[in-house]
């Protein structure tokens, strides 16, 4: 399946460019075009930045928070055995090393192709969308004002995509990406070949490809 079809059959969104340091509870701007956008600047970038701001929580409180938003613990995605497959204008976009490694140093980028599998997930839990929900419907309203009442209203991931990431070769270029995973002393998960092409498949370290996000104003648990 292609990533295009797969985002809008699950109704989800492309992370903003080049970002992998991103967390549940995470604020997003939608645009109406494009990839969802990072908030802008004197806006906390975080839900619970927020309620920490406005004196809502504790400190400890919103350290317990980011304990969970922050962690890395992943989960099946129940949507199906897919690959999903790429094209070069996101992979050149995807901040994973190993792209990186095979963008910058080999010159077969007509010879490869890349795809997610083994998809995982991050989501936030019916408990702690009961806490969002319940801290946000008590923003004063002054505040709600200048939070939400934006041209683009402000949305919150809920949910983290995770794919391991795989290289899809022709093998007249195999030895050449053999031997840059050598020198840079890299070892895929699992190496085999499939009808004309060898395929390398590495752990996804993290880095997520896709995202949920849900407006702010009149979220529910």
């Amino acid at each position: 399946m292609y990533l295009r079809k797969f985002r809008k059959t699950y109704g989800l969104d492309l992370l903003p460019v080049s970002h992998s340091e991103i967390s549940l509870g995470d604020l997003i701007w939608r645009p109406k075009y494009g990839r969802p956008k990072l908030v802008k600047k004197g806006l906390p970038s975080h839900i619970y930045n927020i309620f920490l701001h406005l004196k809502m929580i504790r400190q400890v409180e919103w350290r317990n928070a980011m304990l969970f938003f922050e962690s890395e613990q992943t989960h099946p995605a129940k949507l199906g055995n897919y690959r999903i497959s790429t094209d070069r204008v996101f992979a050149h976009s995807f901040p994973h090393h190993i792209i990186n490694l095979f963008k910058n140093e080999l010159s077969v980028e007509k010879s490869i192709a890349f795809s997610f599998s083994n998809l995982r997930v991050k989501v936030i839990t019916i408990e702690w969308r009961l806490k969002i929900q319940e801290l946000a419907e008590k923003i004063p309203l002054p505040e709600k004002k200048k939070i939400f009442k934006r041209s683009r209203p402000l949305h919150i991931i809920t949910e983290l995509y995770y794919g391991n990431i795989s290289i899809i070769a022709d093998r007249e270029v195999s030895l050449q990406i053999e031997a840059s995973l050598k020198r840079n002393d890299e070892k895929p998960l699992h190496k085999f070949d499939e009808d004309n092409s060898r395929v390398y498949e590495f752990a996804h370290n993290q880095v997520p490809f896709a995202m949920r996000i849900e407006a702010i104003e009149g979220f529910k648990a």
